[in-house]
């Protein structure tokens, strides 16, 4: 696994630790934040390049999956077609 990914996996934990354990502390908002911007910018990606994660062997869901969780890098692993 990538350094990138691993950052991004790290980055998601901490976003969704403070959307799970709400606190009223300055940094858990910007932790919310982080996880909703996070969410709504990998989903549009979903939708976006939902022709290659389409076309791209292996299952749909786990391309789904990653794109979620990594966003343009898992798309840019996929081979183009």
């Amino acid at each position: 696994m990538s350094v990138t990914r691993i950052v991004l996996l790290v980055i998601w934990l901490l976003a969704l630790t403070a959307v799970l354990f709400p606190i009223v502390h300055p940094l858990a908002t910007v932790g919310r934040w982080l996880f909703w911007v996070l969410l709504g910018a990998h989903v549009i990606e979903c939708v976006v390049f939902w022709p290659r994660l389409r076309k791209a062997p292996g299952s749909r869901f786990g391309h789904v999956l990653n794109t979620l969780l990594f966003g343009i890098v898992h798309v840019k692993s996929l081979p183009r077609s």
